[in-house]
Protein backbone atom coordinates (compact mmCIF):
# COMPACT_ATOMS: atom_id res chain seq x y z
CA UNK A 1 0.00 0.00 0.00
CA UNK A 2 2.87 2.39 0.79
CA UNK A 3 4.43 1.71 -2.61
CA UNK A 4 1.09 2.21 -4.33
CA UNK A 5 0.57 5.51 -2.53
CA UNK A 6 4.04 6.69 -3.58
CA UNK A 7 3.42 5.73 -7.19
CA UNK A 8 0.06 7.49 -7.29
CA UNK A 9 1.37 10.67 -5.70
CA UNK A 10 4.39 10.84 -7.99
CA UNK A 11 2.38 9.97 -11.05
CA UNK A 12 -0.43 12.43 -10.49
CA UNK A 13 1.85 15.21 -9.31
CA UNK A 14 4.28 15.02 -12.18
CA UNK A 15 4.54 12.86 -15.25
CA UNK A 16 0.92 11.94 -15.85
CA UNK A 17 -0.46 15.44 -15.37
CA UNK A 18 2.12 16.87 -17.75
CA UNK A 19 1.80 14.13 -20.33
CA UNK A 20 -1.98 14.29 -20.37
CA UNK A 21 -2.05 18.11 -20.36
CA UNK A 22 -4.44 18.35 -17.45
CA UNK A 23 -5.95 21.85 -17.39
CA UNK A 24 -7.57 23.26 -14.25
CA UNK A 25 -10.91 25.00 -14.79
CA UNK A 26 -13.49 26.76 -12.68
CA UNK A 27 -15.73 23.73 -13.10
CA UNK A 28 -13.15 21.48 -11.45
CA UNK A 29 -13.71 23.35 -8.19
CA UNK A 30 -17.36 22.28 -8.16
CA UNK A 31 -18.55 19.26 -6.22
CA UNK A 32 -18.39 16.09 -8.30
CA UNK A 33 -21.19 13.51 -8.16
CA UNK A 34 -20.81 9.80 -7.56
CA UNK A 35 -20.63 7.78 -10.75
CA UNK A 36 -21.69 4.20 -11.34
CA UNK A 37 -20.86 1.14 -13.39
CA UNK A 38 -23.38 -1.10 -15.16
CA UNK A 39 -22.96 -4.81 -15.82
CA UNK A 40 -23.48 -5.28 -19.57
CA UNK A 41 -22.72 -8.97 -20.06
CA UNK A 42 -21.65 -11.99 -18.03
CA UNK A 43 -20.30 -15.45 -18.56
CA UNK A 44 -19.89 -17.90 -15.70
CA UNK A 45 -20.37 -17.44 -11.97
CA UNK A 46 -18.83 -13.98 -11.50
CA UNK A 47 -18.99 -12.61 -7.95
CA UNK A 48 -18.62 -9.21 -6.33
CA UNK A 49 -17.91 -7.93 -2.83
CA UNK A 50 -18.34 -4.57 -1.18
CA UNK A 51 -17.18 -3.19 2.18
CA UNK A 52 -15.87 -6.58 3.30
CA UNK A 53 -19.08 -8.46 2.49
CA UNK A 54 -19.20 -12.12 1.52
CA UNK A 55 -19.02 -12.69 -2.27
CA UNK A 56 -22.36 -12.22 -4.02
CA UNK A 57 -23.47 -13.27 -7.50
CA UNK A 58 -23.15 -10.55 -10.12
CA UNK A 59 -26.15 -9.95 -12.39
CA UNK A 60 -26.63 -8.41 -15.83
CA UNK A 61 -27.91 -4.80 -15.69
CA UNK A 62 -26.79 -4.51 -12.08
CA UNK A 63 -25.58 -1.07 -10.99
CA UNK A 64 -22.29 -0.92 -9.09
CA UNK A 65 -20.86 1.93 -7.04
CA UNK A 66 -17.29 2.78 -6.05
CA UNK A 67 -15.71 0.31 -3.65
CA UNK A 68 -17.04 -2.82 -5.35
CA UNK A 69 -14.60 -5.62 -6.22
CA UNK A 70 -15.35 -7.91 -9.19
CA UNK A 71 -14.07 -11.49 -8.94
CA UNK A 72 -14.15 -13.57 -12.13
CA UNK A 73 -13.61 -17.34 -11.87
CA UNK A 74 -11.34 -19.27 -14.21
CA UNK A 75 -14.27 -19.90 -16.58
CA UNK A 76 -16.10 -16.58 -16.24
CA UNK A 77 -15.86 -12.92 -17.25
CA UNK A 78 -17.83 -9.70 -17.05
CA UNK A 79 -18.25 -6.61 -19.25
CA UNK A 80 -18.89 -3.30 -17.46
CA UNK A 81 -19.76 0.18 -18.64
CA UNK A 82 -17.83 2.36 -16.20
CA UNK A 83 -18.76 5.89 -15.12
CA UNK A 84 -21.02 6.66 -18.06
CA UNK A 85 -20.81 5.67 -21.69
CA UNK A 86 -17.17 6.65 -22.31
CA UNK A 87 -15.68 3.41 -21.02
CA UNK A 88 -16.28 -0.32 -21.16
CA UNK A 89 -13.97 -2.90 -19.59
CA UNK A 90 -13.84 -6.67 -19.60
CA UNK A 91 -12.78 -8.45 -16.41
CA UNK A 92 -11.30 -11.61 -17.88
CA UNK A 93 -11.25 -15.17 -16.42
CA UNK A 94 -9.35 -15.49 -13.16
CA UNK A 95 -9.15 -11.74 -12.61
CA UNK A 96 -9.98 -9.46 -9.68
CA UNK A 97 -10.78 -5.79 -10.30
CA UNK A 98 -11.77 -3.19 -7.71
CA UNK A 99 -13.58 -0.01 -8.71
CA UNK A 100 -11.77 2.51 -6.53
CA UNK A 101 -13.44 5.71 -7.67
CA UNK A 102 -16.05 7.01 -10.14
CA UNK A 103 -17.06 10.66 -10.18
CA UNK A 104 -18.46 13.08 -12.73
CA UNK A 105 -19.21 16.76 -13.17
CA UNK A 106 -22.02 17.93 -15.43
CA UNK A 107 -23.24 14.81 -17.25
CA UNK A 108 -21.65 11.41 -17.73
CA UNK A 109 -21.83 11.87 -21.51
CA UNK A 110 -20.58 15.45 -21.86
CA UNK A 111 -19.01 16.48 -18.54
CA UNK A 112 -15.73 15.81 -16.78
CA UNK A 113 -15.14 12.41 -15.20
CA UNK A 114 -12.69 10.86 -12.76
CA UNK A 115 -12.30 7.09 -12.86
CA UNK A 116 -9.85 4.90 -10.96
CA UNK A 117 -9.82 1.12 -11.38
CA UNK A 118 -7.54 -1.17 -9.38
CA UNK A 119 -6.49 -4.41 -11.07
CA UNK A 120 -5.37 -6.71 -8.27
CA UNK A 121 -4.75 -9.82 -10.39
CA UNK A 122 -5.39 -11.14 -13.88
CA UNK A 123 -6.17 -9.16 -17.01
CA UNK A 124 -8.49 -6.30 -17.81
CA UNK A 125 -9.26 -5.23 -21.38
CA UNK A 126 -10.78 -1.84 -22.02
CA UNK A 127 -12.10 0.71 -24.45
CA UNK A 128 -12.12 4.37 -23.37
CA UNK A 129 -13.56 7.01 -25.67
CA UNK A 130 -11.92 10.42 -25.92
CA UNK A 131 -12.22 12.25 -22.60
CA UNK A 132 -12.45 15.94 -21.81
CA UNK A 133 -9.21 17.79 -21.00
CA UNK A 134 -10.14 17.87 -17.30
CA UNK A 135 -11.01 14.19 -17.00
CA UNK A 136 -8.85 11.44 -15.49
CA UNK A 137 -8.97 7.70 -16.13
CA UNK A 138 -6.39 5.59 -14.28
CA UNK A 139 -5.73 1.86 -13.97
CA UNK A 140 -3.80 1.07 -10.79
CA UNK A 141 -1.87 -2.13 -10.26
CA UNK A 142 0.45 -3.47 -7.52
CA UNK A 143 3.38 -2.14 -9.56
CA UNK A 144 2.38 0.95 -11.51
CA UNK A 145 -0.39 3.13 -12.89
CA UNK A 146 -1.64 3.72 -16.44
CA UNK A 147 -3.31 6.99 -17.43
CA UNK A 148 -5.75 6.75 -20.31
CA UNK A 149 -7.27 9.37 -22.62
CA UNK A 150 -8.88 7.57 -25.55
CA UNK A 151 -7.46 4.11 -25.88
CA UNK A 152 -8.03 0.41 -26.40
CA UNK A 153 -5.82 -1.16 -23.77
CA UNK A 154 -4.85 -4.29 -21.86
CA UNK A 155 -3.31 -4.49 -18.38
CA UNK A 156 -1.98 -7.78 -16.99
CA UNK A 157 -1.05 -8.48 -13.35
CA UNK A 158 0.76 -11.77 -12.64
CA UNK A 159 1.71 -12.88 -9.13
CA UNK A 160 5.15 -14.46 -9.09
CA UNK A 161 6.30 -17.38 -6.88
CA UNK A 162 8.28 -14.99 -4.66
CA UNK A 163 5.14 -12.99 -3.86
CA UNK A 164 6.02 -10.04 -6.10
CA UNK A 165 4.03 -9.00 -9.15
CA UNK A 166 4.84 -8.65 -12.83
CA UNK A 167 2.68 -6.04 -14.54
CA UNK A 168 2.42 -5.43 -18.27
CA UNK A 169 0.68 -2.44 -19.83
CA UNK A 170 -0.34 -2.62 -23.50
CA UNK A 171 -1.73 0.00 -25.84
CA UNK A 172 -3.82 -1.83 -28.42
CA UNK A 173 -4.92 1.40 -30.15
CA UNK A 174 -4.19 4.89 -28.85
CA UNK A 175 -1.82 6.13 -26.18
CA UNK A 176 -1.08 5.08 -22.60
CA UNK A 177 1.03 7.03 -20.12
CA UNK A 178 2.41 4.62 -17.51
CA UNK A 179 4.48 5.07 -14.35
CA UNK A 180 5.97 2.60 -11.90
CA UNK A 181 8.37 2.39 -8.99
CA UNK A 182 11.31 0.17 -9.97
CA UNK A 183 13.78 -1.26 -7.42
CA UNK A 184 17.07 0.65 -7.17
CA UNK A 185 15.65 3.56 -9.22
CA UNK A 186 15.16 6.70 -7.10
CA UNK A 187 12.12 8.14 -8.92
CA UNK A 188 9.06 6.75 -10.64
CA UNK A 189 9.79 5.69 -14.22
CA UNK A 190 7.35 6.99 -16.84
CA UNK A 191 6.74 5.53 -20.30
CA UNK A 192 4.44 6.60 -23.13
CA UNK A 193 3.00 3.69 -25.14
CA UNK A 194 1.60 4.07 -28.63
CA UNK A 195 -0.33 1.66 -30.87
CA UNK A 196 0.78 -1.93 -30.37
CA UNK A 197 3.38 -1.25 -27.68
CA UNK A 198 3.78 -2.92 -24.27
CA UNK A 199 5.80 -2.16 -21.17
CA UNK A 200 6.68 -4.31 -18.19
CA UNK A 201 8.28 -2.11 -15.48
CA UNK A 202 11.95 -3.01 -15.20
CA UNK A 203 12.31 -3.65 -18.94
CA UNK A 204 12.13 -1.59 -22.14
CA UNK A 205 9.05 -0.67 -24.15
CA UNK A 206 8.49 -3.35 -26.78
CA UNK A 207 6.33 -3.97 -29.83
CA UNK A 208 3.62 -6.44 -28.86
CA UNK A 209 3.35 -9.57 -31.05
CA UNK A 210 0.70 -9.01 -33.72
CA UNK A 211 -1.24 -12.14 -32.80
CA UNK A 212 -1.55 -11.00 -29.17
CA UNK A 213 -2.70 -7.52 -30.23
CA UNK A 214 -5.32 -9.20 -32.43
CA UNK A 215 -6.53 -11.37 -29.56
CA UNK A 216 -6.72 -8.39 -27.24
CA UNK A 217 -8.67 -6.42 -29.85
CA UNK A 218 -11.13 -9.28 -30.25
CA UNK A 219 -11.77 -9.34 -26.51
CA UNK A 220 -12.23 -5.59 -25.93
CA UNK A 221 -15.90 -4.69 -25.52
CA UNK A 222 -17.35 -1.51 -27.01
CA UNK A 223 -19.84 0.56 -25.01
CA UNK A 224 -21.81 1.59 -28.10
CA UNK A 225 -22.32 -2.02 -29.14
CA UNK A 226 -23.88 -2.81 -25.79
CA UNK A 227 -26.00 0.32 -25.71
CA UNK A 228 -27.32 0.10 -29.25
CA UNK A 229 -27.16 -3.53 -30.37
CA UNK A 230 -28.02 -5.84 -27.49
CA UNK A 231 -31.69 -6.65 -26.96
CA UNK A 232 -33.19 -5.31 -23.71
CA UNK A 233 -32.94 -7.61 -20.73
CA UNK A 234 -34.64 -7.68 -17.38
CA UNK A 235 -32.43 -7.15 -14.33
CA UNK A 236 -30.66 -10.39 -13.51
CA UNK A 237 -31.30 -12.01 -16.89
CA UNK A 238 -28.05 -13.51 -18.22
CA UNK A 239 -26.94 -12.46 -21.68
CA UNK A 240 -26.38 -15.52 -23.84
CA UNK A 241 -22.89 -15.68 -25.28
CA UNK A 242 -22.27 -18.04 -28.17
CA UNK A 243 -19.52 -20.66 -27.81
CA UNK A 244 -16.12 -19.30 -28.88
CA UNK A 245 -15.49 -19.67 -32.62
CA UNK A 246 -12.41 -21.20 -34.13
CA UNK A 247 -9.66 -18.69 -34.93
CA UNK A 248 -10.21 -16.87 -38.18
CA UNK A 249 -13.99 -17.37 -38.41
CA UNK A 250 -14.60 -13.63 -38.47
CA UNK A 251 -17.17 -13.62 -35.68
CA UNK A 252 -17.84 -10.25 -34.02
CA UNK A 253 -15.31 -9.47 -31.30
CA UNK A 254 -17.98 -9.12 -28.61
CA UNK A 255 -19.11 -12.74 -28.97
CA UNK A 256 -15.64 -14.08 -28.31
CA UNK A 257 -14.11 -14.89 -24.95
CA UNK A 258 -11.20 -12.76 -23.76
CA UNK A 259 -7.72 -13.90 -24.67
CA UNK A 260 -5.30 -15.41 -22.21
CA UNK A 261 -2.00 -13.49 -22.16
CA UNK A 262 1.10 -15.42 -23.19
Amino acid sequence: MKIMKTISQTFLAGALMLALAFTATDASAQVMKNGKATVRALHGDVKYTMAGSAPMKLKVNQTLMSGVTIIAPADGWADLSVNGNHSTVRVTPGSTLKIDDMEYLGSTTEGDTKTTLNLQSGTVLGNVKKLSASSDYDIRTPNGVAGIRGTDFAVVVEKLPDGNFRVTFTSVVGQLVCAAIIPNVPNAVTKVLNDGQSWTPGSDVQDTPADLIKRYAQGIPDAMIYLNSLPPTSPGTPVTINPPPSPGTGTSKDSQPPPTPQ
